[in-house]
């Protein structure tokens, strides 16, 4: 296991970018961003996902499993048509994931791959690919108000036309709730809600299903992130060095700090322990008190009374 590829997943807004990018300040890591993201991304091989979130399991892998393969060792592959849309831009961005994917080939580096919407596959990935599992986990709160922010809704058909994972038993204790947004649109506190209780009744099964993996709280990394971080190198036969340290620092010490839904919420620079309680001023009592009693039967097994 010690040069296993990782996978790094848990929800979208639950802190795998983050995390992804601060493991690939190990140079021999080859950071490999959401290939199971069903937008088109220049560069690496993507294998074609239909749908967001993803199920693969034994029965369905064969036409996912060589593609997969190819993604892990960086193979690099050219949408034409999506080129043709932008080629000056495109062009120079493919060049640069071109350099980037012969040097990670070239030195064989271990594959990190970052992606949130591989989160039902991960019992899949690690058993095919032997990766090393990272599972992130964000309170409920801090989910709903980053996806509130952002004004990022759900299409739950997503979900049901999958009839695997609709029929696993990951969702289909959730069947009649699902089937209900979908008939009636409901507002993005509603929906994120119901998002983050699918997604960790998941992660409470996978915790009881598979014990080697490992299960962050996106909060502990944050009150003290080099500390954190520096078990977690440890933990997946990492590099730790006093430069890695002072880059930790730097992206998780940053005094000009705002809350980032309101410019960038790509940008990785943060204050984190102020980023753990943003979510305290993006919603009002009355979204928290929803929040709280919807999703209680979960998250009363990661998050305690005194952490809302």
């Amino acid at each position: 296991m010690k040069d296993s590829p990782i996978l790094v997943t848990g929800s979208h807004r639950s802190g795998t970018t983050f995390t992804g990018k601060v493991l690939s300040l190990d140079k021999n890591l080859g950071l490999i961003y959401e290939p199971f993201n069903k937008n088109r991304f220049n560069g690496i091989i993507r294998f074609n996902t239909q749908e967001w979130y993803q199920y693969i399991d034994s029965s369905n892998s064969k036409e996912y499993s060589s593609n997969f393969r190819e993604t892990l060792n960086y193979n690099f592959s050219v949408d034409v048509d999506d080129l043709k849309k932008k080629p000056l831009v495109k062009s120079l961005r493919l060049f640069k994931a071109f350099l980037v994917a012969q040097e990670h080939r070239y030195f064989h580096k271990r594959p990190l791959v970052k992606d949130p919407i591989a989160l039902f596959s991960a019992p899949w990935l690690a058993k095919t690919f032997n990766m090393r599992v990272v599972l992130l986990i964000r309170h409920p709160a801090a989910f709903v108000s980053s996806l509130k922010g952002l004004n990022w809704t759900y299409d739950f058909s997503n979900f049901t036309r999958q009839p695997l994972l609709m029929n696993s038993h990951y969702l289909e204790p959730f069947r009649e709730e699902i089937e209900g947004f979908m008939a009636n649109e409901r507002p993005i506190i509603e929906q994120a809600s119901l998002l983050w209780r699918i997604f960790y009744s998941t992660v409470r099964q996978y915790q009881e299903e598979f014990p080697d993996w490992i299960y962050l709280k996106h909060e502990v990394l944050s009150r003290d992130p080099v500390n954190e971080f520096k078990k977690l190198y440890e933990r997946l036969n990492l590099n730790f060095t006093e430069d890695i340290q002072k880059e930790i620092l730097n992206l998780t010490c940053d005094n000009q700090f705002k809350d980032p839904i309101a410019f960038d919420p790509s940008r990785l620079r943060r204050d984190s322990k102020k980023n753990i309680s943003l979510w305290k001023s993006r919603l009002n009592k009355e979204e928290i008190l929803f929040i709280k009693n919807n999703v209680h039967d979960v998250s009363k097994h990661f998050y305690a009374e005194d952490e809302w």
